[in-house]
């Protein structure tokens, strides 16, 4: 059975915040019009989300702080992405991305809140 942590220094959430510290580095690379920089630095954070979450659960490291923290940073680098393709793909098209990314973090969020009071409850 998963169990949670209070603690916020976990090697997880150190994994998400190196993924943070990456986004004005990949603000930097799309407006220079290092697309392929760009684009190696997202796999990285694709590969580092899925190794953080997997981290988690495995080493019973999972805590609400973490999973809102993981998500948060995912939802910042999608901002980014859709604020520098704006430009790109025009309006309509990145409000409709945004649009997908707010109820998908909708979704996440209530998902979280849902396995968070599950694992307190005995």
């Amino acid at each position: 059975m998963a169990t949670t942590t209070d603690r916020i220094v976990t090697i997880p959430n150190a994994i998400s915040a190196l993924r943070l510290v990456g986004v004005p580095v990949y603000f930097w690379m799309l407006i220079s019009e290092h697309y392929g920089w760009a684009c190696m630095l997202m796999v990285f954070a694709g590969v580092s989300d899925y190794l953080d979450g997997w981290l988690a659960r495995r080493t019973n490291m999972a805590s609400p702080f973490g999973a809102r923290f993981d998500m948060e940073t995912d939802a910042l680098l999608i901002l980014v992405l859709a604020l520098v393709t704006t430009t790109i793909i025009g309006v309509v098209a990145t409000l409709v991305v945004l649009y997908r990314e707010a109820r998908v973090s909708r979704l996440q969020t209530d998902f979280v809140n849902k396995v968070s009071h599950d694992l307190r409850t005995p």
